[in-house]
């Protein structure tokens, strides 16, 4: 429906002589819409014009502690939140008061803020990447909480035992002592015992018990 009303607003299609149908003005009009990472249009011998648009995809939402938010597609651009489906992305949450820019989509990993706020969304790009590139992350971990110093709580789909990284710059390896201490300690532990997991100190996974079960 929205290809048809973006083509149709440049003027009539059906019917019209190829050399006077307006495939720039298609195009450009396609390229604004902000779902849409790149389009080409052109007609072939048979006089059918073709429309080949390539769908940008998300790879993470940012809600802001006021409500707001959006996107950050999978080249780390913004892109805004759509009325007609909610993507399946791990979600970014808690003090967060990020920019979003209405104009153009946003490189965020070029951005740079004296306050902080742009660094963590770049750091949030980076963090998607770490987790959506493996199969147990991925999967375990759909929401993520940052507190006000722009450090990182993983919240995981099963259990109750959040997982705290840090500022994420260490994700990958901070994880992989994860990955090991899962291995090793989980046949052993009652997890049920334990509100969280700190992965920030050197050579050290600190748990933290709770306080009632």
């Amino acid at each position: 429906m929205l290809l048809k009303q973006v083509v149709g607003g440049t003027g009539p299609v059906i019917g019209t002589p190829i050399a006077q149908l307006d495939e720039a003005g298609i195009e450009h009009r396609l390229r604004a819409i902000p779902c849409i990472a790149d389009v080409e249009v052109y007609h072939g011998l048979d006089g059918i014009v073709h429309v080949n648009a390539t769908q940008r995809e998300p790879v993470l939402r940012v809600i802001n502690a006021d409500g707001s938010g959006f996107y950050i597609d999978k080249n780390g651009f913004t892109m805004p939140l759509s009325t007609e489906f909610t993507a399946r992305v791990p979600v970014f949450t808690g003090q967060l008061n990020e920019p979003y820019f209405n104009s153009a989509p946003v490189d965020v990993k070029t951005l740079r803020d004296s306050s902080g706020t742009v660094d963590r969304s770049k750091a949030m790009y980076r963090l998607s990447q770490v987790l959506g590139k493996d199969p147990l992350w991925s999967a375990l971990f759909q929401q993520v909480v940052v507190d006000a110093d722009g450090g990182f709580e993983l919240i995981p789909s099963v259990g109750m035992v959040r997982v705290r990284i840090g500022n994420g710059e260490q994700a990958k390896e901070r994880l992989e002592k994860l990955r090991e201490y899962y291995a090793q300690g989980i046949p052993q532990a009652d997890w049920r015992r334990y509100s969280a997991i700190d992965l920030r100190f050197k050579d050290q996974v600190v748990c933290t018990k709770r306080t009632s079960l």
